[in-house]
């Protein structure tokens, strides 16, 4: 078995898995971010229906609410409110296919139940009923044995935490309904007593098993929860002893003869043996209608995710942890377990000085395969592991089947055991299958995405294309304006913005002010007088049809600094003369040869006019700004004028001699003592020249120097 079909883009971490009865269809619910202060980060693909022989996977996006502005956090300001999606899509909980396969069913956050059509010639399920519970749903179980009929356990401690559905198949939006709840979380509110397991009894159907815990702790487990069984036809509570811990998961025995009927993974309370901090406790009837406990399994791990009864051998029976673990127990032999199963560290970073128990997921899929001689785990290291719990200690290892890029939340097999799907954090949903071992998820072929086509919105939509919808922000009333002419965008003089101004639909509101013409003329004057005209263009039609819309300040840098980076002034100095090419914009350098950047402004009126040198021919000097030339043979940089030595490395250039600060002579500059004599002599010579005149100008030859 290994990969043959994968896709990635769920709204977030996908945590419930179901295969349709004929193995060619599959269902996928992920978790969405919806909490007030993180709602950008909502995303759609939340539920998901896949179809291995077309390779497709079809979005199903019903199970969502519409947003509502937010009071404060990030989300609160109109402008976040108005450019986000207007749905709000929710946590798919559970997917389930019913024994038929004529339907699937759909529960999560937005309080509703999918009903969904799959039997059907359309490219995407229909749904057939939306049915609305008003309470977020955590879990969906289909009874196996009686069509139609299904159990919802919801995040509620009142009377109808526990519903139970009769639904008509000809018509999915008519059902019958009972209400069904724990004594203990009904009566004692302030435990915060949820549902947090549920499942039919998988041969009969008869029986609906639930477990509940308490949820007033946030660092450790609360001890108190409940058991309840109901028997499905007379709707019946069926009495339990020994039922009041905090329960994780509850198993029915798959193929019962000599063995309890249901086991119970829950929190060890009383007098356990030391170490031990979790149990499976197995149930069997005793008398009428009463159920007892006659035997526990102790284990180590601080938290169950899921308890499995082997469906091939029902003296194996199996618990995934959080701690990474899977810990497989022989009832014949109770006192130890008979294989604990390890996994790697999680791929996610777990937060520090928290045991990785607490904060980690651990083992989230555990199955057994096609016999008792397979047992299949995946955790949160991202990797699916294959091991026989039949073999000796040292051999329980088959293999690892896949490696994937994120830990593993949820995994199912297909009925024939020929397919398995497993779900990751990232959102990625991974189909194996028989017959490719030497296949990688690299290897596998990308199932097709299909938006979802909501076609009951398609026909409302149909009808009010002409309606104007209610402005919920500046933009959107912006775009309707231009839209329907009633204003129009023109270019506001050479700037490179746009304005608007009233169109040929305009209606309102109109200027009653008396000086409106006045103004308006004092507008279009302004708005001219910023036009440029522009200069002479080249012979380019781009350039011609095209001037420059900008104003001096926002050319910005030539971009002369990049020739003077060391990798620059190599590549340009080995690259061969003659077969260099000028690049629009750049001119020859009049000693080399090579490229060089034309000077532009005050440097193109120099006396040097029509030389043109590069950067490698005329490198100013890092201190004293003088001229030098870059040898192309050396490694370093020396300023012949202020003794100066630079080494040109990867970084850059690296002072290894400093210049001289006493004595050095500075280039360009004039002798003041020459220069006075001669202004001396030509004030001998201009008799009407006068003291003031000859003070203002060295006035002005100081102030030049200081420029």
């Amino acid at each position: 078995m290994g990969p043959a079909m994968c896709w990635t883009g769920a709204s977030s971490d996908i945590h419930t898995l179901a295969w349709s009865p004929d193995g060619e269809h599959f269902a996928a619910g992920a978790v969405a971010v919806d909490d007030p202060d993180s709602m950008q980060y909502n995303r759609p693909n939340n539920l998901l229906f896949g179809d291995v022989t077309h390779g497709t996977i079809q979005e199903l996006a019903e199970h969502y609410k519409m947003r509502e502005k937010t009071e404060s956090g990030a989300n609160s300001s109109h402008a976040m409110f108005a450019s986000q999606d207007p749905k709000v899509y929710t946590t798919v909980s559970s997917v389930a296919f019913s024994t038929t396969g004529r339907f699937m069913y759909s529960a999560g956050y937005d309080n509703h139940i999918g009903i969904w059509h799959t039997d059907v010639e359309s490219v995407q399920p229909i749904l057939g009923a939306k049915l609305n519970v008003r309470d977020q749903i955590d879990i969906l179980s289909v009874n196996r044995t009686h069509e139609g009929v299904l159990a919802t356990a919801a995040r509620s401690h009142s009377e109808k935490a526990i519903r139970l559905l009769r639904i008509d198949e000809e018509d999915p939006s008519r059902f019958d309904k009972w209400s069904f709840h724990s004594p203990k979380a009904v009566s004692r509110t302030d435990l915060k007593i949820l549902p947090t397991a549920l499942q039919f009894e998988p041969k009969y159907g008869n029986l609906l098993l639930a477990g509940f815990g308490a949820n007033t702790r946030e660092s450790v487990f609360d001890m108190t929860g409940d058991l309840c069984l109901w028997d499905v036809e007379t709707q019946k509570a069926l009495q339990i002893h020994g039922a009041s811990k905090n329960v994780f998961d509850v198993e029915f025995n798959p193929n019962r003869t000599d063995m309890p009927l249901f086991a119970v993974g829950c929190v060890a309370v009383g007098s356990v043996n030391k170490g031990t901090r979790s149990l499976i406790r197995l149930y069997d009837i005793n008398g009428v209608d009463k159920f007892t406990c006659p035997l526990e399994l102790e284990c180590k791990a601080l938290d169950m995710n899921d308890v499995v009864w082997c469906p091939h051998d029902e003296h194996l029976i199996a618990a995934g942890c959080t701690d990474s673990r899977a810990y497989i127990w022989d009832i014949r032999w109770p006192d130890d377990p008979l294989r604990i199963l390890s996994h790697g560290k999680s791929l996610m970073p777990l937060q520090e000085g928290v045991k990785h128990e607490v904060t980690d997921t651990g083992v989230r899929f555990l199955s057994w395969g096609e016999n008792a001689t397979r047992l299949y785990s995946g955790a949160s290291d991202g990797v699916v592991k294959v091991w026989d719990v039949t073999r000796a200690e040292e051999n329980t290892f088959i293999k690892d089947l896949v490696d994937t890029d994120s830990g593993i939340m949820s995994g199912a097999f297909s009925a024939d055991y020929s397919k398995l799907l497993i779900g990751e954090v990232n959102g990625s949903v991974n189909v194996l299958e028989v017959g490719r071992d030497d296949t990688s998820l690299k290897e596998a072929e990308k199932l097709r995405y299909m938006p979802y086509q909501d076609y009951e919105q398609d026909e409302i939509r149909s009808f009010s294309l002409d309606m104007r919808p209610a402005p919920d922000s500046g933009i959107t009333e912006a775009n309707y304006l231009l839209k329907t002419n009633q204003l129009r965008l023109v270019p506001m003089g050479s700037l490179p913005i746009k304005q608007a101004i009233q169109g040929p639909n305009y209606a309102g509101p109109f200027d009653q002010s008396p000086d409106a013409l006045l103004l308006r003329a004092k507008a279009l004057e302004f708005q001219q007088s910023l036009i440029v005209t522009p200069g002479p263009q080249c012979d380019i039609t781009a350039c011609k049809e095209n001037p420059p819309t900008i104003t001096s300040e926002e050319i910005g840098d030539s971009g002369r600094s990049v020739d003077r980076i060391p990798d620059e002034l190599r590549r340009q100095w080995r690259a061969d003369v003659s077969k260099l090419c000028l690049v629009p914009g750049k001119a020859k350098c009049t000693s080399c040869g090579r490229p060089a950047r034309p000077l532009a402004g005050d440097d193109a009126g120099t006396k040097d006019k029509g030389i043109v040198l590069c950067e490698r021919c005329s490198f100013s000097c890092f201190r004293c700004a003088a001229t030098n030339t870059v040898e192309p043979a050396t490694t370093t940089l020396s300023c012949a004028t202020c003794g100066g030595l630079w080494d040109i490395g990867v970084l850059g250039y690296e002072c290894i001699r400093e210049p001289e600060t006493s004595g050095a002579r500075v280039q360009n500059v004039p002798d003041l003592r020459r220069w006075g004599r001669e202004s001396y002599e030509e004030f001998l010579e201009d008799g009407e020249t006068g003291f003031g005149d000859e003070d203002n100008a060295l006035s002005e030859w100081f102030l030049q120097l200081g420029v």
